[in-house]
């Protein structure tokens, strides 16, 4: 079930990133980068985590307490605290982030995403 979640979140966080993407493009004194990625990162660590919350909550409640609910639940909810920083572009947070998701496609692609984009990360002056 979490990894139907999981794509769900995938395909919303796109979404969602698109539109703010729409937005900051819009705003002609905007200076913010719009690459997609970055913010779609943030928006599916954010849902991701938010939908992992939910299951691991509805499992506790229907199966009684388990160890794996409860250390699901603490991830899920350490993926929403991570997204602030995420979609506030810092470094550390990206990078705690993307070793939280225990996905390795994820730790190979914004690897390779930050070293190719460390502008995207710089703070405005």
């Amino acid at each position: 079930m979490l990894v139907i979640l999981s794509i769900l979140a995938i395909i919303l966080a796109y979404f969602v990133a698109c539109n703010r993407l729409e937005k900051v493009e819009a705003d002609p004194a905007s200076t913010e980068n719009t690459y997609l990625w970055c913010p779609w990162f943030g928006y599916i660590v954010r849902i991701q985590g938010a939908l992992t919350v939910a299951f691991a909550a509805y499992e506790l409640f229907v199966l009684g307490y388990d160890l794996e609910q409860a250390v699901t639940l603490v991830i899920g909810l350490g993926l929403v605290i991570l997204s602030v920083p995420v979609l506030n572009k810092s470094k550390v947070g990206w990078f705690v982030a993307t070793a939280i998701t225990f996905n390795p496609l994820y730790w190979v692609f914004n690897t390779i995403y930050f070293f190719k984009n460390k502008e995207c990360f710089a703070k405005p002056a």
